[in-house]
């Protein structure tokens, strides 16, 4: 279930922060949950309407701010509790920093006879030019949890690619 605000938290650009700042929680305006978008024209090239790519810095900056407790979500794995972002919030959370300059693609699928492997790259336009992280993911084949295997695989690759973007790396941290 998705939380209250939760496209409104992400759609509303922040000031960036500088370096002497400290890190702060993501904090946006409450803004109608039908806010337009950001515009832009295929390939990261602004259109008349929208602004170009931000710069890198400022994109890292505001992914590695740490997510609202709102937005993120708890389950019982192996004995414990974890809390995490699920896919969809970290995607709109990837919109908001980058002004939609972004995609991803599945670059890498692997079978075995007992599981799949994913991996993800993650693709950000800055005003510096193109990068990309990678992160992966594996299910079993014969999952007992939500989902299928490879819809599984795919979510874990996707937030650990963001991760590698800085996004909700307090929960690895053990901050959240």
């Amino acid at each position: 279930m998705e939380a209250p605000n939760a496209r409104s938290e992400v759609q509303r650009a922040t000031p960036p922060r500088t370096s002497s700042d400290a890190p702060s929680r993501m904090e946006t305006p409450d803004a109608p949950d039908n806010a337009p978008a950001p515009s832009h024209a295929p390939g990261g090239a602004p259109d008349a309407a929208g602004s170009g790519p931000r710069p890198l810095a400022d994109v890292l900056d505001g992914l590695a701010k740490p997510i609202p407790e709102r937005l993120l979500e708890t389950r019982r794995q192996g004995g414990q509790e974890i809390t995490y972002v699920p896919w969809y919030r970290a995607q709109k959370i990837l919109n908001h920093y980058t002004g939609g300059f972004w995609e991803y693609e599945i670059s890498e699928r692997t079978f075995t006879d007992t599981r799949i492997m994913l991996t993800v790259r993650i693709v950000v336009h800055t005003a510096e030019g193109v990068f990309h992280r990678e992160g992966t993911g594996i299910e079993s084949l014969d999952v007992d949890r939500f989902g299928d295997p490879q819809s599984n695989a795919e979510s874990m690759a996707f937030r650990r690619a963001a991760a590698k973007w800085g996004l909700g790396l307090d929960l690895y941290e053990g901050g959240a």
